[in-house]
Parts: C-alpha cells; sequence; structure tokens
C-alpha cells in the first residue's frame, strides 16, 4: 500500500470544498478514506457522488459507477475481484457491489435502515 498516496488524498479530502458554493451536498467532496485492495496494488475512493479506482503507485484513476445519487463507502472483496459500496440509488442507503474493473452494480440489500460495507 501506498501509504503517501493514502495521506496526500486525506489531505486533499480535508482541504477540498464543493464545486459549487450554492451545492452543499458533501458527495461533491472527496472523501478522506480510501481503501486498499488486498494486494495494495490499487485505491477505492470517493469523488464528486461516485466510487473511483486508481494504481496505489499514482496514475490516472477511472470512475467506477456513474450515478445521479450517492455512491460511498467502497469496500475490496478478500479476493480483491469485487467491490462492496453503499448508495442512495433508492432513497436510503443499500449495499450494492460492482466488479473491480467496472461494470454493472447489483444491489445486495433492501432494508429501510442504514446499510454500509464494513469488510
Amino acid at each position: 500500500m501506498n501509504f503517501k498516496l493514502l495521506l496526500l488524498l486525506s489531505l486533499v479530502a480535508l482541504s477540498c470544498a464543493p464545486i459549487g458554493a450554492a451545492d452543499q451536498r458533501a458527495h461533491h467532496r472527496l472523501r478522506a478514506s480510501p481503501r486498499s485492495s488486498p494486494d495494495g496494488k490499487r485505491l477505492a475512493f470517493v469523488y464528486r457522488g461516485d466510487v473511483w479506482i486508481a494504481d496505489s503507485r499514482g496514475g490516472r484513476a477511472q470512475p467506477i459507477t456513474s450515478h445521479l445519487e450517492t455512491d460511498a463507502y467502497p469496500v475490496f472483496s478478500p479476493d480483491g475481484n469485487w467491490i462492496a459500496f453503499s448508495s442512495k440509488r433508492n432513497g436510503n442507503w443499500d449495499i450494492y457491489v460492482i466488479p473491480a474493473d467496472g461494470g454493472r452494480a447489483r444491489q445486495l440489500t433492501w432494508h429501510s435502515g442504514t446499510d454500509v460495507p464494513t469488510g
């Protein structure tokens, strides 16, 4: 895991202001909790309400999700092939999974409360 990149993402997240002054929603900011893949080669993070993935050594980040509602809290599967995340696509936080290389997200929970993946 590249700790310099994690530190940089955390510092950017702490100093990053919303894109529009009228739009104060937190999902327009880079979140300060990037997650490393099990092998430490990739990082998943949230930017502007979508989950992105980048090489832990640096380089260009790629969006994994693209949705009008907020996606957050990405977590890699133990084999690194999937990313679980929470989304407000149906009005409350539910858990979804998506292939780590991109693809179609699949909903896993339908509870009316808040569902957030932790591991």
